[in-house]
């Protein structure tokens, strides 16, 4: 009779590479890690009576669409005709600095300046209206061409009409026609954050729709310059028996959309 041989069953040996010993060493470095870092919370708040909160630095915005007005003129010097953004007729005046204007012009950036210590600049919205009839009179003008804005950092000091004719090539420059009462307007998309002079202070400043700039310095309000510069191809011509040397052509109502914040005791 043949012996049955009994074959016994051997048991399996758990590899340290199987899944639930895998599963263990990560929670045990789970817990080890949770555990390093209340010590580190608990090293870094010795001082503290309580658990630490949030405290912002800029608390509630609040947001205000600030206006601006331009005026541009033809003016008709000794020297020939011209656009400028002043009615003096010794050379033309082709730059204006709008964010001056934002402070100075009307009272309510100054308004929001007295309560919040900082300010962001997140669009400009620039509408540009014809607002003197005598453009179709002909006993005032005979041509008003397109005339050009551009919006820069840099100001034209010293205006000349050749300097006018390249702001009016400048690839960022946009084109105004004079024969129409239609108004028109452009966007100005703020980067998140650019670099300039504010030349009252003789200091540079960023500015952006992601920077939050001081609104005084000391006492004084400010914020970095932004400007329009104006320019044409050609220049408006007057009748020789134009009553007027200058003449209001149009205006710019310039709408600043600024975010406030920082509430300041005063």
């Amino acid at each position: 009779m043949d012996e049955k041989v009994k074959k016994i069953k051997q048991p399996k040996l758990k590899s340290k590479f199987s899944s639930s010993n895998i599963n263990n060493r990560n929670n045990n470095n789970r817990n080890k890690q949770r555990a390093r870092n209340r010590r580190t919370m608990l090293n870094q708040n010795k001082q503290q009576l309580s658990v630490p909160r949030p405290m912002s630095l800029l608390g509630e915005t609040v947001n205000r669409a600030i206006d601006v007005t331009v005026d541009i003129y033809a003016v008709n010097s000794l020297g020939g005709p011209y656009y400028s953004f002043a009615s003096g007729t010794g050379s033309p005046v082709m730059s204006s600095n709008i964010t001056d204007k934002m402070i100075l012009q009307y009272i309510e950036y100054s308004d929001m300046a007295t309560i919040y210590g900082l300010a962001k600049m997140k669009k400009i919205q620039i509408q540009f209206t014809r607002s003197s009839n005598a453009i179709g009179n002909a006993n005032y003008l005979e041509n008003t061409p397109s005339l050009f804005l551009q919006a820069s950092t840099i100001p034209v000091l010293t205006g000349t009409t050749a300097l006018q004719q390249k702001v009016a090539q400048a690839d960022n420059s946009v084109e105004i026609d004079m024969q129409t009462y239609t108004p028109k307007s452009w966007d100005i998309n703020v980067p998140p954050s650019i670099v300039t002079v504010n030349r009252a202070h003789n200091d540079t400043y960023p500015f952006g729709n992601a920077v939050w700039v001081s609104t005084r310095l000391n006492t004084t309000q400010h914020f970095p310059d932004l400007y329009l510069n104006l320019g044409s191809f050609t220049y408006p011509s007057f009748t020789s028996t134009s009553p007027a040397s200058v003449i209001l052509v149009g205006q710019l109502h310039i709408r600043f959309q600024m975010s406030f914040a920082g509430p300041i005791i005063s």
